[in-house]
């Protein structure tokens, strides 16, 4: 019986495609009925026959059986020799020891590696057990993320915000606010002001994970009395909306503090933890500096995860302000008024206006190549090696 078995084995063993259970049914249809077939058949029902010693099942035991043979190795042989039990923990670490994907290169500075981003603690030698003492971690994992984020559009020098930021979400709301109108009574077709967009966001965007054109028009109507309301300027929703406000608004001690512009700051820093690190250990570690968070919230914050990043930075939207009016981007997409009559121009007619100095700002503060040369500035973009070789040629 042996041999009728070893046969479509062997087969199993040189082609990886076929699967363990095509060689349990051709077993069980050679093998019952036999004399002494039982115990083989209780493994095939078990999935215990003729496993493979190099499996991905093996997976589910981290480091398969090596660390327990080296933990009996150490504990057997360091009867003879002491050293061993002395440094067993150094033995173990360097079995275990894995270096995480966002440290990279060891290198010290950028004089022995072009591609090294670690952030040192001091210039010890790395072994597996300093790792956390001559390493800064979590600088390091967030400049892992940072080498790889791109630069705002028109200020190039700017890093961007996160997709998910709350004032990139903001903006992303009242710039597409700026094209809507609405018929009104008279028949005219009639831009959004000031006052009308401070609402919409207040009792539609903050209330309403999705804003519908229908829901608009019915909020149109029962606010400010127009009838047969009709809005132009979307199509069946809104394509922006404050979705992150409404997800952290959810976690247990933080509804109240969404509301409250004095914590605004922080939740801005949350929110782009939550974007650059995955290891939750590193998250917990960043939430642990805000205080006015109770504990309970701060480990549900670390169970979130964002990704993505704007095309716009912090600097464009909220800190560049115009010489006279001393409005930021972002208050003017709030509020674009002229003698009581809304302007309501968007970004790019912001950025390009004449009579506003942003235009200025951001000539005056573009890279200057001068004699800079192709390959310095292929080297400042964000992507791989293979994709600047190829840049460069």
């Amino acid at each position: 019986m042996l041999n009728t078995l070893r046969e479509p084995y062997q087969v199993s063993l040189a082609i990886q495609s076929v699967q363990v259970a095509q060689i349990y049914i051709y077993v069980k249809k050679v093998i019952e009925g036999k004399e002494g077939a039982e115990p083989f058949l209780e493994k095939i029902s078990q999935d215990r026959f003729l496993l493979k010693q190099r499996t991905f099942e093996n997976g589910a035991i981290p480091h398969q059986i090596q660390l327990k043979e080296l933990e009996e190795i150490i504990d057997n042989q360091g009867q003879y020799y002491p050293f061993l039990l002395e440094n067993k923990d150094k033995l173990k670490a360097i079995l275990t020891f894995r270096i995480p994907y966002y440290v990279g290169p060891l290198a010290k500075n950028k004089k022995y590696s072009d591609f090294a981003w670690l952030e040192r603690k001091s210039d010890q030698a790395i072994t597996p057990w300093n790792m956390h003492e001559v390493i800064d971690v979590d600088r390091t994992a967030e400049k892992f993320i940072e080498r790889m984020t791109n630069f705002d559009t028109y200020l190039p020098t700017e890093s961007v915000l996160p997709k998910h930021s709350l004032i990139y979400e903001q903006y992303m709301i009242f710039n597409e606010l700026t094209k809507v109108r609405y018929v009104s009574d008279q028949g005219r077709k009639v831009l959004l002001n000031t006052r009308e967009k401070a609402l919409i966001f207040d009792e539609l965007f903050k209330k309403h994970r999705k804003v519908t054109r229908k829901r608009l028009e019915s909020f149109l109507t029962l606010e400010f009395n127009i009838e047969g309301v009709k809005v132009e300027g979307i199509e069946d929703s809104f394509n922006a909306s404050y979705a992150t406000y409404h997800d952290l608004k959810k976690v247990e001690g933080m509804a109240e503090i969404m509301d409250d512009e004095s914590y605004f700051d922080h939740i801005e820093q949350i929110i782009k933890i939550l974007t650059i690190f995955e290891d939750r250990s590193i998250i917990e570690r960043q939430l642990s500096q805000f205080n006015f968070l109770p504990e309970t919230t701060r480990k549900k914050l670390s169970r979130k995860k964002y990704t993505g990043w704007g095309s716009l930075s912090k600097k464009l939207l909220v800190e560049i302000r115009d010489r006279v009016s001393h409005k930021t981007i972002l208050d003017y997409l709030k509020d674009d008024e002229h003698e009581g009559r809304p302007l309501n121009r968007n970004l790019m007619q912001l950025i390009n206006e004449e009579g506003l100095s942003f235009k200025e700002y951001i000539a005056t503060h573009q890279p200057e190549i001068g004699e800079t040369s192709l390959q310095d500035i292929v080297a400042e973009i964000p992507g791989s090696p293979a994709i600047k070789k190829g840049d460069s040629k």
